[in-house]
């Protein structure tokens, strides 16, 4: 009896890995997506199934829309998000939450344009955060390789804050473990569109380029993704 224990015992503890060791791996992007997003001018009340069984109030959110329309009247921003695989450095193994170790490659730049007419017009630096909305909801949602379904759940999102895209790129880089799931994120920024206007092309397309390097710096690699324009 006592030598079956000790079996049960020794199998046990040579399957049973500490949680603190499990969550080494790295996030290696392999997609994005960006599309070009408005606010509503009203915010939305969202209601869980069990909220609005028992009458309760919901919750305020921010009302998102996708849009294919530049010069919108409703407050005009983009959504980027990523896809990424979890690596696993050599002979380990991963059963964690979200990998600790951040970025496989690191972003090494990121450029946002309206594209038309075999010109370009770089909007990166006029990307910025809102500090003010803090959780929304999509009315309208298109991404690359993510349904809307993902969204249908009657539930706010949470919007982290960045200021600018750099300061987005500096975290995803050196404190990717701050934001845990970066792959469930809308990183959400706004642009005046009085500098839009002075734009001297028709536009057909909101682009982005995400170039990644590797360990060493040398080898480069470009993800890149468009949204239509009309």
């Amino acid at each position: 009896m006592r030598f079956s224990i000790a079996i049960l015992s020794l199998l046990f503890s040579s399957c049973w890995v500490p949680r603190n060791l499990t969550d080494r791996a790295y996030y290696d992007i392999k997609e994005s997506s960006v599309r070009l997003i408005t606010k509503a001018d009203k915010d939305t009340i969202v209601k869980t199934t069990y909220e609005s069984t028992h009458n309760l109030p919901g919750s305020k959110c921010n009302l998102f829309s996708v849009t294919n329309t530049l010069d919108s009247s409703s407050k005009l921003g983009i959504s980027i998000r990523l896809w990424a695989d979890i690596v696993k450095p050599e002979k380990s193994t991963y059963y964690g939450n979200y990998p600790k170790l951040g970025l496989l490659d690191k972003i090494h730049s990121l450029k946002i344009a309206i594209e038309g007419d075999n010109k370009e017009f770089n909007i990166t630096n006029l990307m910025k955060g809102d500090s003010t909305i803090k959780d929304f909801f999509w009315e309208k949602y298109d991404s690359k390789g993510l349904s809307f379904g993902h969204y249908s759940s009657l539930n706010c999102y949470q919007l982290p804050f960045f200021p600018n895209i750099d300061s987005l790129l500096t975290t995803l880089n050196s404190r990717a473990d701050k934001l845990e799931r970066i792959t469930n994120y809308d990183f959400i920024f706004w642009f005046d569109r009085i500098e839009i206007s002075t734009i001297d092309f028709k536009p057909k397309y909101l682009s982005m380029t995400i170039t990644l390097s590797d360990s060493t710096g040398n080898q480069l690699r470009n993800i890149t993704d468009k949204w239509k324009i009309e």
